[in-house]
């Protein structure tokens, strides 16, 4: 039970001690399962979401799919399955959600169901490029989880539908720092510009952490220990005025970056 839980926990808290040792060993033992039960599809996706939160997107994917392939219908207790499909599966996969955001889906008379079905399909809206949908189906859910007293799925459904003031909001009031931090907005930050005071190795570490690296994948990137990388971001939060990693890749996207040429740049 702890495994399913722990690290949306830890994301919710930015609190990774959270997830223990024998956490880990029993995603790992799941991995290993051959005969695999409807059950085991919420530490799987548990073992996804945290090797994605890791860096470890190859890994993250496979646990994801793997999960989603213990389910044959849609159950009111594997949402964390299907919205983390819905948020991370590559586009082209995203059909294979079909039978679980369909319209018998959301018109369960459960409406728990109908909620989780809703909010994953207003993300799976949302990344087809159909912002109007994506704003009904989120709105919707949102509705729902109000009544039901679900106020982080509702900050989760807001969120989808581009509500991200009122989502941050509700995030902050239940205690959930780490998701709060992700929505932080640009009018809180310092003006842009203070890149200047960072040294080259400090903006190259911002410029990673900008990237949605961890601490240990810049240390590898950049060939310096983990305790090096720390020392960095706490100086680049000194310099730059700011309190969280989505701030600093706020102040860094208006920043160009010296070493870049015209076959680096990447498409938005």
């Amino acid at each position: 039970m702890l495994a399913r839980h722990a690290p949306f926990i830890a994301d919710a808290l930015d609190d990774d001690s959270l997830v223990l040792p024998e956490v880990e060993a029993a995603f790992a033992a799941v991995r290993r399962r051959d005969d695999r039960h409807p059950d085991d599809a919420l530490t799987l996706a548990a073992a996804g979401f945290w090797s994605l939160r890791g860096d470890r997107k190859s890994a993250g994917l496979a646990d994801i799919r793997a999960a989603l392939a213990c389910l044959t219908h849609p159950l009111v207790h594997a949402d964390a399955v299907v919205l983390l499909a819905a948020q991370h599966l590559p586009l082209g996969e995203l059909d294979a959600l079909a039978p679980f955001i369909d319209h018998p889906a959301c018109d369960s008379s459960n409406a728990m169901l109908r909620a989780h079905t809703l909010a994953a399909a207003a993300i799976v809206a949302r990344r087809r490029d159909d912002p109007d949908a994506a704003v009904a189906l989120g709105l919707a859910a949102a509705d729902l989880y109000r009544r039901l007293a679900r106020p982080l799925c509702e900050a989760r459904a807001l969120e989808s539908a581009g509500r991200i003031g009122e989502a941050r909001g509700l995030y902050e009031r239940c205690g959930a720092v780490g998701w709060a931090k992700r929505l932080v907005d640009r009018s809180e930050l310092p003006a842009p510009g203070p890149s200047g005071n960072l040294s080259s190795r400090e903006l190259a570490v911002a410029r990673l952490i900008a990237a949605g690296l961890g601490n240990s994948a810049i240390g590898e990137r950049l060939a310096i220990t983990t305790k090096t990388v720390e020392k960095h971001v706490g100086s680049i939060y000194d310099k730059l005025g700011v309190r969280s990693r989505p701030q600093v890749a706020l102040l860094l996207s208006g920043v160009p970056d010296p070493n870049a040429t015209p076959t680096t740049i990447r498409s938005a």
